[in-house]
């Protein structure tokens, strides 16, 4: 059999990866080639005699939005007979998996995630291979690290498929899904649970626009359940699932089950002996849009005698030039250290050393406080240039774990950060981000746990209902 895929593009890939992938598991006849068609190169045109010639050959197309242009083409080529390539796949996956997992529990892993390590699925996977569910991952080509992680899968003989937007929506062999990008849709058959990649669910609004917000809000919607972090958040989150008191009742929706990334973090040890000279600063929102304000400060921190860490962004690596052209003006400072790409992580001591971590938008803000007990300052606009609402209703700033400047108040830096090394501010800070991680988060360093005993008991209740 001969699959001629049309046209070349997004989806086809999806469509040839899989075909692959079915064919290799001799679940379909593919020894006939699989091979992309647009309308330059390998073009259709080209091919229309060999199609109309061959018994065992199927047409699939690949674009659902642009069907009906491209079944007239197909009509006035003489080409009597093809097929929706998404659905015809997803068919084929669907039989696949529903046989190969008859009777077994299953579930599906989007992998969103950053980096290879997936860390914000926490220990999730391996509680749930624990209690013999067999997990079947889906990534998209749109990851940057989707080489890395099918190659991490194969070599783990782990099962996955590529598959995203109008193709995930076709698949129904698994009944439940771990979702983690801002927006997905998936099949009415399958249950989503939302599990945000990022330990601060809301963004930082002084800075980013209400699309983004709207965005975020409508992916929450779209998904079935929906994973909290803290109780600051599910009051900020219940009231905007609302949509004007559309759903005056969303709770139905939402899982308490906390932050799976920082279950190790929340068990760590730090040492508070070692003496505290560092400031670090995440590469992420103010060198990328105010370079010259971050510059500004991070020299002023620099001359007044602190070692300053600055951090790459893994989720950005495609901005890294942009980054090594930032940090060019500071590499003659003996107290500058940069981490790149190739360290992404900080490591213990880093955080040990370190006084605290300065951003505007970055999950670190966040994530960092937890770890050490050390309080992130978070960098705002002028004051005058936010307005009243979003001031008021500001939930991305907590004052329990964070301290925030506004721009006028940049210098003022130095002195906040000169107090934070005395040991009474020090413990005073402490104090507070104890009783945030133990009053606000959900399952604080347990997380985990008590994500996969939910997804657990959510299927063992499943098991009773027949469709």
């Amino acid at each position: 059999m001969k699959y001629y895929i049309y046209p070349a593009g997004g989806n086809a890939q999806y469509i040839k990866h899989n075909l692959e992938i079915l064919c290799s598991m001799d679940s379909l006849r593919g020894g006939g080639g699989i091979y992309l068609l647009d309308d330059k190169d390998n073009s259709l045109v080209d091919n229309v005699c060999n199609i109309k010639n061959q018994n065992e050959c199927t047409i699939l197309l690949s674009s659902p939005n642009h069907k009906n242009k491209l079944l007239k083409t197909l009509k006035n080529l003489g080409i009597s007979r093809c097929y929706d390539g998404i659905s015809f796949v997803a068919n084929l996956l669907n039989k696949h998996y529903k046989e190969k997992y008859k009777n077994k529990r299953i579930i599906a892993i989007a992998l969103n995630g950053y980096e290879l390590s997936q860390k914000h699925l926490g220990d999730i996977p391996r509680i749930l291979k624990d209690s013999n569910f067999n997990i079947v991952y889906i990534l998209s080509f749109a990851s940057k690290w989707h080489k890395e992680l099918i190659c991490d899968l194969e070599q783990r003989g782990e099962d996955y498929i590529l598959a995203d937007y109008e193709f995930v929506e076709a698949l129904d062999f698994f009944p439940f899904v771990i979702c983690q990008a801002e927006f997905s849709r998936y099949n009415a058959k399958v249950a989503s649970l939302k599990l945000f990649t990022s330990a601060d669910m809301v963004q930082n609004y002084a800075y980013l626009n209400r699309e983004v917000e709207s965005s975020i809000q409508l992916g929450f919607f779209l998904s079935t359940y929906v994973n909290i972090h803290s109780k600051s958040h599910l009051k900020y989150i219940s009231k905007k699932q609302q949509f004007a008191n559309l759903v005056p009742d969303p709770s139905y929706k939402f899982l308490l089950g906390g932050y799976p990334s920082i279950d190790k973090e929340a068990k760590a040890c730090l040492c508070s002996d070692i003496p505290k000279d560092s400031v670090i600063f995440v590469s992420t929102h103010l060198n990328f849009e105010y370079p010259r304000r971050l510059a500004t400060i991070i020299k002023h921190v620099l001359d007044c005698g602190f070692r300053v860490v600055f951090k790459s962004n893994p989720a950005h690596c495609e901005l890294e030039n942009i980054e090594k052209d930032f940090v060019k003006e500071f590499l003659t400072y003996d107290n500058f250290v940069f981490y790149d790409n190739s360290t992404p992580r900080l490591n213990k001591e880093e955080l040990q050393r370190s006084i605290s971590l300065v951003e505007s938008c970055s999950s670190m803000l966040y994530s960092y406080p937890i770890a050490t007990k050390k309080p992130s300052i978070i960098m705002y606009p002028k004051r005058d240039s936010i307005s009243f609402d979003t001031l008021e209703n500001d939930c991305f700033y907590n004052d329990k774990i964070h301290i925030r400047i506004f721009e006028e108040d940049d210098y003022s830096i130095v002195e906040i950060l000169k107090k934070l090394q005395e040991e009474q501010e020090s413990q005073k800070w402490k104090d507070k981000i104890e009783d945030y991680c133990k009053n606000d988060l959900y399952n604080f360093g347990n997380a985990s746990k008590e994500i996969a005993k939910w997804i657990i008991e959510w299927y063992e209740n499943m098991e009773i209902m027949y469709n």
